[in-house]
């Protein structure tokens, strides 16, 4: 599952909703906006392993990338 979400904070509850009616293995977020004041843990799916990739300039942009538990994934 692949979404642009210009800001995934405020859309969590709608996002988590949909993860939990389609239950993907991999899910790609653009936009999620997300940065270092944002904590992994607000961000969390359960079930789901987060893999993220913020900018350290500007607050817009920054991607993430959610991994099912049940997909074996090896980070290089």
């Amino acid at each position: 599952m692949y979404a642009n979400a210009c800001s995934i904070i405020n859309k969590f509850v709608a996002f988590e909703a949909m993860v939990c009616n389609y239950e993907p293995d991999v899910i790609g977020i653009a936009e999620s906006w997300a940065h270092d004041g944002i904590n992994d843990s607000e961000i969390a799916l359960k079930g789901y392993d987060l893999f993220r990739c913020d900018r350290q300039v500007n607050v817009r942009g920054m991607e993430c990338c959610f991994m099912s538990n049940m997909v074996w994934v090896q980070c290089k």
